[in-house]
C-alpha cells in the first residue's frame, strides 16, 4: 500500500519516530528497526528522578538506534518507506548524522 505523495521533505526526528511506531503498515515493513523503541516502558508514577533520568537515558538511545537501522536500509527498503510516508525524500536527523535519501 502506499500513499500518495504530500511531502517533498519529511524530516524525521522523535515526533516522526513515534507516528511510525504508531504506523502498524510501517512496524510490520521495517520491524527490526522499531524493537528497541517498542521495548521502552514509561516510568511509573512515583519513581524517583534518577529513574526517571535512566528510562530517558534509554528511551533516547532507542531513538537514536531506530533512526541508524533507517539510515541503513537497503535501496528498496528506502524506496518503500518513502512509499508508507508519501514522501519524496527522507532527512534523518540527530546529534551525530544529517542522511537524505
Amino acid at each position: 500500500m502506499t500513499t500518495p505523495i504530500t511531502h517533498d521533505l519529511l524530516v524525521i526526528d522523535n515526533a516522526v519516530v513515534d507516528a511510525l511506531l504508531a504506523n502498524p503498515a510501517v512496524r510490520e515493513a521495517f520491524p527490526s528497526c522499531f524493537a528497541a523503541l517498542a521495548q521502552i516502558k514509561p516510568a511509573r508514577a512515583g519513581c524517583s528522578s534518577c529513574q526517571q533520568r535512566a528510562v530517558d537515558g534509554h528511551r533516547a538511545a532507542a531513538y537514536q538506534t531506530t533512526r541508524s537501522c533507517l539510515a541503513h536500509l537497503a535501496n528498496d527498503k528506502k524506496i518503500l518507506l518513502k512509499q508508507l510516508l508519501g514522501a519524496r525524500r527522507v532527512r534523518l536527523v540527530d546529534n551525530r548524522m544529517r542522511i537524505t535519501f
